[in-house]
């Protein structure tokens, strides 16, 4: 199972365990919500607030961390839904020192309950070193979608990268590979060389 995945799991059973226990085994009434706050949250089957995960790997090494201010799970399709999202990601083999972590920031973010697929939305920004070089790239664009297990990020939209000195914007958007540096898909396809 995907790292993320289950990390994302954990999280939402986590969150299920904890409503229950708050919630106890009582209903609400037939007449409607008895506080005003519980019509907001009908929308959604649980919400977690300032919110902080971490996996780490055998030897107690940071792989993964997701922070989010907000994070419910909607009832129609079980879909986790997350507002000002942080992700951080360490390669495997990576130096402990974090000079190979990306990080990936946006407004709000849906991970459907059967994809690996992460949805990215608002302010989007994708920042981390490329395999071989010490200056970091970004990516900066208004939506992404972010798979974890091939290590992609892409989208359809426009989307800016800054590398050092260079720039370039891409209208019909990008498929990129954080493991290889590699650019996947787009008009610009090729390796960026350090």
């Amino acid at each position: 199972m995907n790292r993320w995945k289950w990390l994302l799991g954990l999280v939402v059973v986590a969150l299920i365990v904890a409503g229950a226990y708050i919630a106890g085994s009582g209903s609400r009434g037939a007449t409607g919500p008895a506080d005003p706050n519980d019509a907001d949250t009908a929308a959604f089957d649980f919400e977690a607030t300032t919110v902080v995960v971490r996996q780490m790997d055998a030897t107690g090494r940071l792989q993964y961390q997701v922070n989010a201010a907000r994070v419910t799970q909607l009832p129609r399709d079980g879909a986790v839904a997350a507002s000002d999202l942080t992700m951080r990601y360490e390669p495997p083999n990576a130096p402990a020192d974090g000079s190979e972590r990306w990080t990936l920031t946006a407004q709000s973010a849906q991970l459907p309950e059967s994809s690996d697929t992460v949805e990215l939305l608002g302010r989007v920004r994708v920042q981390g070193n490329l395999p071989g070089s010490k200056i970091p790239a970004t990516f900066m664009t208004e939506r992404l979608d972010y798979n974890f297990g091939a290590q992609e990020i892409s989208t359809r939209a426009p989307v800016e990268m800054k590398w050092g000195d260079t720039r370039f914007r891409e209208e019909a958007g990008l498929q990129f590979n954080i493991r290889k540096g590699t650019v996947v898909g787009s008009s610009l396809n090729g390796q960026i060389a350090p």
